[in-house]
C-alpha cells in the first residue's frame, strides 16, 4: 500500500548490546524531508497492493517505546498473516456462495474465519500455533476450492492462479516462527 501510506514504522538499529543489535521502531510521517518513497513495479501477484522502496536520508521521526523487533516487527508479521488468511478465506467463501457450488466449503471457511476472530495475539506462542493450524486448514480448503474453479469465470480463475502464489512467499518464515514458538512453549512447560 505504498501509494497510500501516510505514516511508516521503520525498524532501525539504535546500537548494540552483547553483539546483538538494539532495534527500535520509528514512526515517520509522509511526506517528510529526508524520506523518499519510490513506487515499485508490480510483483506479478495481487497488483492492487502497490509496493515501494523507502530511502532515508536524515529523516525525522518519533522513536516508539519498546523493542523494535519483539514489540513491533514480530507482532506485525503475525497480524499480517492473519489478515492475509482472512482475506483469502473470505474471498473463497464469497465465490463459493455466488457460484452455488460445493456448499461444504462454506463450513470450512466459517471455521477459519471464526477461529481467526479468536486468535490471541498477546500470547505470542499460542497465536503462532493458532495461525499455523489455520494455514493447514486453508491448504486443505484451497485444494477443494481449486477443484471448483472450472465452474467460475475465466478472469477470476486467472487472478486466483496468479495471486494464490502469495501463500508460498512467507511459508518459510511461518515455519521458523512456529519452531521458535514451539521452543519457547516447551521451555516454559518443562
Amino acid at each position: 500500500m505504498a501509494d497510500r501510506a501516510s505514516e511508516l514504522l521503520v525498524i532501525a538499529v539504535a546500537g548494540k548490546s552483547e553483539d546483538r543489535p538494539i532495534l527500535k521502531a520509528v514512526k515517520i510521517s509522509l511526506p517528510s524531508t529526508g524520506a523518499d518513497l519510490m513506487i515499485m513495479p508490480g510483483m506479478g501477484i495481487i497488483p492492487e497492493l502497490v509496493h515501494g522502496e523507502l530511502t532515508l536520508n536524515n529523516a525525522k521521526g518519533c522513536i516508539l517505546e519498546g523493542d523494535g523487533y519483539l514489540d513491533f516487527n514480530k507482532k506485525f508479521r503475525l497480524i499480517e498473516d492473519a489478515h492475509l488468511l482472512m482475506a483469502f478465506t473470505a474471498l473463497i467463501l464469497s465465490k463459493v456462495i455466488r457460484s452455488k457450488r460445493d456448499d461444504t466449503l462454506i463450513d470450512d471457511c466459517m471455521v477459519i474465519i471464526t477461529s481467526l476472530l479468536a486468535v490471541e495475539f498477546n500470547d505470542e506462542s499460542f497465536g503462532v500455533f493458532q495461525l499455523a493450524g489455520l494455514y493447514k486448514s486453508l491448504e486443505s480448503l484451497v485444494v477443494r476450492f481449486e477443484a471448483e474453479l472450472v465452474y467460475m469465470d475465466p478472469v477470476f480463475q486467472y487472478e486466483w492462479k496468479r495471486d494464490a502464489k502469495i501463500f508460498g512467499l512467507s511459508k518459510k518464515t511461518r515455519a521458523l516462527q512456529r519452531k521458535s514458538a514451539l521452543d519457547s512453549f516447551l521451555a516454559r512447560v518443562q
